[in-house]
């Protein structure tokens, strides 16, 4: 008997949700920070020379 050889396809639709999820996590916790810095930033006013 051959072994049983699985479909060529079957790699193609592979779709790695947990590497998506990661890169999203990482995106939002960046503009969280830089928004934060700006709001602070904001609140402390403009610095003369």
């Amino acid at each position: 008997m051959a072994p049983e050889q699985k479909p060529q396809n079957e790699d193609e639709q592979f779709h790695p949700k947990g590497t998506v999820l990661a890169m999203v996590v990482f995106v939002v916790l960046i503009v969280a920070l830089w928004g934060y810095v700006y709001l602070m930033m904001l609140s402390q006013g403009a610095t003369t020379p």
